[in-house]
């Protein structure tokens, strides 16, 4: 049996990737959709980073580092987007007892939320936002 890694033991929760040099390289089609919208966020990223619209490529001409942001969004995903181990703690519980596997879990969240925003509006939680509408009911 190999060896653990002990820098990577207790990494599934709350903590960014461990930078252990090692890589795996892996070969994944996807529809060009998902290829045009992993390219967009890279872009978005690059440009909320301070990288001015000068210095990025042109669509087609080459390409922003698709791998950084592949990694970047399956990180989010594997740690609750890098939120703190206790929160992710609680998380998980809650995931484990509805019994969903963490997708879906994601899209029960995703939609929840949905819903507060239907019953109070859009950024209701904002500092500074407008009281939420009353009667509670839906529109």
């Amino acid at each position: 049996m190999p060896a653990k890694n002990k820098s990577a033991e207790g990494r599934h929760t709350g903590e960014t990737t461990p930078r252990t040099g090692e890589k795996a390289v892996l070969s994944v089609r996807m529809p060009m959709e998902l290829a045009n919208f992993i390219q967009e966020e890279a872009r978005a990223r690059a440009l909320a980073a301070g990288v001015s619209e000068k210095d990025l490529p042109e669509p087609g001409e080459r390409a922003l580092n698709l791998t950084r942001m592949v990694n970047t969004i399956l990180d989010a995903f594997r740690t609750y987007f890098s939120l703190p181990a206790i929160l992710v703690e609680r998380l998980e519980a809650d995931r484990k007892a509805l019994k969903l596997g963490r997708l879906d879990y994601l899209q029960h969240i995703v939609y929840m939320r949905s819903e507060a925003v239907m019953r109070n509006g859009p950024g209701f939680d904002k500092s500074g936002a407008p009281a939420p509408k009353s009667g509670g009911g839906r529109t």
